[in-house]
Parts: structure tokens; sequence; C-alpha cells
């Protein structure tokens, strides 16, 4: 407990810090590094099109090279995944599944800190996975992702999701 309340005061006085008034001279360096937030957004986008396409290809390796090593998930059902071996070991029932898989996402609002290196998204998730025999099964829930700059790329840091959301009109599953 201890430990807990040093590293929250710890977090407290290093944000007091980040957040004090700068020099105009360390104002004017900053807006000239500003960062391309909408470029950033669309670099954002275009891993969750990379993912969709991962998804779509069952392959569990490229779906666990979008989360940084350190990656914690937590599932709807409370699960706590941690780890790149953890997740990947998540996503061999979707990978191995007989039939097709596929992902939409449908984010809601992206934000990115302008610093450029960390983000957070929120927004939907429409999965389906069809059986050989054609039968096909859809699910819509929520999703949050942490996002975190690796070395030039996005990578998913983290998150979590909802349990299926029920269609309009339908009961909760």
């Amino acid at each position: 407990m201890r430990t807990l309340t040093t590293l929250a005061t710890l977090a407290t006085l290093m944000l007091g810090i980040a957040c004090q008034e700068q020099p105009a001279t360390e104002q004017a360096e900053t807006t000239e590094l500003a960062v391309d937030l909408a470029a950033e957004e669309q670099a954002i986008h275009d891993v969750a099109a990379r993912y969709r396409e991962a998804v779509a290809a069952k392959d569990a390796d490229v779906l666990t090279a979008f989360y940084t090593d350190d990656a914690v998930w937590t599932a709807h059902d409370g699960t706590t995944i941690r780890g790149t071996d953890a997740i990947r070991e998540f996503y061999q029932p979707m990978v191995t599944a007989e039939g097709t898989a596929s992902m939409e996402i449908q984010p809601e609002a992206t934000v990115i800190a302008a610093s450029g290196d960390v983000a957070y998204e929120y927004g939907t998730t429409t999965s389906t996975m069809t059986s050989p025999e054609g039968e096909a099964m859809s699910q819509t829930a929520r999703y949050v992702v942490l996002l975190r700059k690796v070395d030039g790329e996005w990578k998913l840091a983290g998150g979590m999701d909802t349990a299926p959301i029920a269609p309009e009109g339908a009961a909760a599953p």
C-alpha cells in the first residue's frame, strides 16, 4: 500500500511539473515542433485496416505484432491478458476455427497527445465468423484502446472491450 501511495505522490508531482507554465522561448520551440495530428490519426486508422486484414487472414503472429511487448488487454468477461505470448494464445481459437472471420472497426473518437507518441481511441467493432457451411455469427461490442508509438509505429499498449451489444430492439445476449 505504501508503494502505491508513493507512486501516486510521484505521479502527482510529475504532473504538476509538466503543467507548469513554460517560458516564451520553450513555448515557441513547442509550437515549431508541432505534431501533425491529422497524419497521426490517419496512421492509427491505417493500423486498424491492417488489423482487419490480419483477422481475415487468421494470422495470430501478425495480430500479435500489433501490440507492445508489455500490452495489457481486459476482455469483456474480466479476463486480463498481459504480454504478447498471452495475446497470441488469446487469438489461437479464432485463427484455428473452421470458416472465415472478419472485423469492422468503427472509431468514434481518436485522441492523440500533443507529443504525438501516445493516443487513445474508442468506438465499436463488429466481428463476424462464418462456418464452412456458410452459417454466420456476428456480434458488436464497444472498445477502448491505448496506443503508443514504438520505433515510429503505432502499437496497441492496452485496452478493453465490452460484452456484445444487443441489436436495436433485441434483448441483450
